[in-house]
């Protein structure tokens, strides 16, 4: 019962989805909707837009990634100066976000990469 309730408040929103858009199409062009070709030309200029900003997302993500490496350094030492039994852990625990983020970037890289 509740995945049909789901199923029929998500086919209701596409469909409010749908109609908003076409409606927008229609006032957009003057009453006809823009077809198959202004759907393509919105496709590539958003295609256009995630391309040019994404190696500065890469390179913002890259700069994060290397001051939370600082950060975890700092925090490691601190705790294996200070004698604390759990430098281990906490040095294990930085590292693994770390390497998260990194692989993070690499999928990201290779769903929208521009390579």
């Amino acid at each position: 019962m509740k995945a049909r309730v789901i199923r029929i408040a998500l086919f209701s929103a596409g469909m409010f989805q749908a109609a908003s858009l076409s409606g927008v199409y229609a006032q957009a062009g003057g009453g006809t909707s823009p077809g198959l070709t202004g759907v393509t030309t919105a496709l590539s200029g958003v295609n256009t837009g995630v391309r040019t900003l994404f190696p500065i997302v890469t390179n913002i993500m890259l700069v994060v990634m290397a001051i939370v490496g600082v950060i975890a350094a700092i925090q490691v030492y601190s705790k294996w100066s200070s004698g604390d039994p759990d430098v281990r852990k906490s040095a294990t625990q930085w590292f693994g976000a770390l390497i998260f983020a990194g692989i993070v970037l690499l999928v990201i890289n290779a769903v929208f990469g521009t390579t």
